[in-house]
């Protein structure tokens, strides 16, 4: 009994989602749900001109990506920024 309830700790310290919000003065306009495997393909499914920005914040989104594999899938914030017009979010859950 003691195995399972400690299994079950375990798994609710690891992300199932993967999650995207972006406001627009303090309005959410996406505000998306993925399930935690969609992390691998992140890259790939942000657009060019948000992964610019993210490059320039010295984010590398692969190295970020293959971090929060290598902790487990533990829930973290894989980047946040704002500009005038916007703010975006990304994290695991």
């Amino acid at each position: 009994m003691y195995n399972d309830k400690m299994e079950t700790i375990i798994k609710q310290e690891e992300a199932t989602k993967l999650r995207v919000v972006v406001s627009r003065e303090d309005s959410e306009v996406v505000n998306l749900t993925f399930p935690i495997y969609t992390l691998s393909v992140l890259d790939t499914i942000i657009p060019e001109k948000i992964v610019e920005k993210i490059n320039l914040l010295d984010i590398n989104l692969k190295e970020k990506i293959q971090q929060i594999k290598d902790s487990g899938n533990k829930p973290q914030t894989i980047f946040e920024m704002s500009n005038n017009e916007r703010s975006y979010k990304i994290w695991t859950e």
